[in-house]
């Protein structure tokens, strides 16, 4: 007993300024805790704001790298395309220095003979005989001799001897008034003369032949006319062995 009236005692001695700063002591416990936790936050914020400004930086950086190599790649592609395009033009400039054919438009008449060791292109008229070791093209009339090395006439007139060191292709809508003479022909159109042929030689549907065929091969299609004898002289098999 004589203990808790003790106690009891000295509590009631403690007077208004102890009591204010014992109060105050632990309200300065609780506000250094709070300032500690407002530290951590601010310090984890700080932290992810750095790693994110990090981030940005880099890819920055690499985004930078990356422009001046895509723009080096479009000025190369450009220069390719323009080379290119130069290239394209010089070649057809060269092609049409070096181009060896002689052109008679429509609506021209050459009265005389012509040679050449190219090409011709006939859409005019000629009267007179033709050489020329490339390719005659004819889509007009020649009156007159032909050697060439290829003939192809189309809704052509032709009226004298052709002789063709290739191929010979007389189109739709061709009359041919002479003798053929080739290494391999294909006739769709009208020949008035003998067709003398050491190789193939193909008569389509709407060819009309008046004379003799002499040739290797012949193919004859559906609806050809033929007026004239079929031979095929150059051929490797000795037809008379097989009535011996």
């Amino acid at each position: 007993m004589d203990q808790l009236e003790d106690e009891l005692e000295s509590l009631e001695n403690l007077d208004e300024e102890d009591m204010l700063e014992n109060t105050e002591d632990a309200l300065a416990v609780d506000y250094s805790q709070v300032e500690q936790t407002e530290s951590v936050i601010n310090q984890e914020y700080l932290n992810v704001d750095l790693s994110k400004a990090v981030e940005a930086a880099i890819l920055k950086n690499e985004e930078e790298q990356e422009a001046p190599a895509s723009i080096d790649q479009n000025l190369e592609d450009d220069k390719m395309t323009d080379n290119s395009q130069l290239k394209d033009k010089e070649q057809e400039i060269n092609s049409i220095l070096t181009d060896d054919t002689t052109y008679i438009t429509k609506g021209t008449t050459i009265k005389g003979n012509i040679e050449t060791d190219g090409s011709v292109d006939v859409i005019g008229s000629v009267e007179g005989n033709i050489s020329c070791g490339g390719k005659l093209i004819v889509g007009g009339t020649i009156v007159g001799n032909i050697t060439a090395g290829e003939v192809y006439a189309n809704a052509a007139k032709l009226e004298g001897e052709v002789i063709c060191d290739g191929s010979v292709k007389i189109g739709v809508g061709t009359v041919v008034v002479g003798n053929v003479n080739a290494t391999s022909a294909v006739i769709a159109g009208a020949v008035n003369g003998d067709i003398d042929v050491h190789g193939p030689v193909i008569v389509d549907s709407t060819a009309v032949i008046m004379g003799n065929i002499k040739s290797r091969s012949v193919q004859i299609n559906n609806g050809a006319v033929i007026e004239g004898f079929c031979s095929q002289c150059y051929s490797e098999i000795d037809v008379k062995s097989f009535f011996e």
